[in-house]
């Protein structure tokens, strides 16, 4: 009888032996199936105005900046130049009759040249216009593959009253504020890129091949022609020739404060060069800031926007009688060994008819 139950209880347990063998078996087999996961049905919270990862805003001395950017190295292409679009802006009203930033940005994205290497750069002076565009911003990040998009808000004193801003007497004012801000625009926004392209926020079209010829031709600085409702040459702040210079009685008017308005005496704009040169590229003294390509080099050197007359101005007195922004960047370019340049028989786009 104890030799039956010592036999069951062996058996028993060469069963439960045999048992473990069999699942060590099939672990050592098995273990590195994956096993499937489970479907996912609980929706996903999407979390509106969510930051994206790349989204950025801070104080930068007088400004809020804003900034959506990529990783450097996504997309990029050694042999292609990197382009800052330049922009300023003072509100709503500074796209043009019927303008707005959202057609600014269509006008833009048609351009056939790589958006991977191309950076938006925005000055705006009102702070709900700001918000405006740093919506608009983040919806054209995600579908368009630019570089980055930096949107500062900064207010600058001394603009003249609206209506009156093109009298005469109120353009040494305007184009000096103007200066300033696109000094503090490209100062605050220029980074790595090659070259920079200023637009004019009431652009509403430029060829979508313009830019890579510019960027093709190696030069320094360049303007299109540029029209408004297809009426002919409208930056009159590109020309060729000679200016009016003030005489020693109107000299020592404007050492007294007094008003001189500089002009042409002879000086031919882009759009009368056309008849006159048949060359792609033609040589200017001046500029104007409509759709104006620069090199960035040109400026980090110090060739930027004179908020000042430049021409004729001394020690004992404040400023002279000529150059002052666009109409000054030739000119210290020139003293670097740089040269200016127009394409008269290329039409750099239409601006919207002037903003009442």
């Amino acid at each position: 009888m104890r030799i039956q139950t010592a036999s069951r209880v062996r058996g028993i347990l060469n069963t439960f032996l045999l048992a473990g063998a069999f699942i060590s078996l099939f672990m050592l087999t098995h273990h590195r199936r994956p096993v499937p996961a489970p479907p996912v049905t609980a929706a996903v919270p999407v979390v509106d105005d969510a930051p994206l990862p790349n989204e950025s805003q801070q104080t930068m001395g007088r400004a809020k900046k804003f900034m959506l950017s990529r990783s450097q190295s996504e997309n990029v292409t050694a042999d292609v130049q990197r382009i800052a679009f330049m922009t300023i802006v003072r509100d709503q009203t500074s796209w043009g009759n019927g303008g707005s930033f959202a057609r600014y940005i269509n006008m833009i994205t048609s351009f056939q040249y790589p958006k991977t290497h191309i950076s938006l750069s925005f000055l705006v002076s009102d702070e709900s216009e700001f918000e405006a565009m740093k919506n608009l911003a983040r919806e054209t990040f995600s579908s368009e593959p630019y570089r980055k998009v930096t949107i500062f808000l900064a207010t600058f004193d001394g603009a003249p009253p609206r209506a009156e801003r093109h009298w005469d007497k109120y353009q040494k004012t305007r184009r000096r504020l103007i200066a300033r801000i696109r000094n503090y625009l490209l100062a605050s926004a220029l980074t790595d890129e090659d070259a920079v392209l200023w637009i004019d926020s009431d652009m509403v079209e430029i060829p979508p091949e313009l830019l890579g010829k510019m960027v093709d031709s190696g030069k320094d600085i360049i303007v299109p022609l540029c029209q408004m409702n297809h009426l002919g040459d409208y930056d009159l702040n590109a020309w060729q020739g000679k200016r009016k210079v003030p005489t020693e009685d109107e000299r020592k008017a404007i050492a007294r404060g007094e008003l001189f308005v500089p002009g042409p005496d002879g000086a031919l704009n882009t759009g009368n060069l056309a008849d006159r040169y048949p060359d792609e590229f033609v040589p200017l003294d001046s500029v104007g800031g409509t759709v104006l390509y620069v090199r960035a080099d040109v400026h980090r050197e110090g060739a930027v926007f004179p908020p000042y007359y430049i021409i004729g101005a001394e020690w004992d007195q404040m400023e002279g009688y000529d150059g002052i922004e666009t109409e000054g960047l030739c000119y210290v370019a020139r003293t670097l060994g740089y040269k200016c340049w127009a394409m008269p028989h290329e039409t750099g786009g239409e601006v919207t008819s002037l903003q009442t």
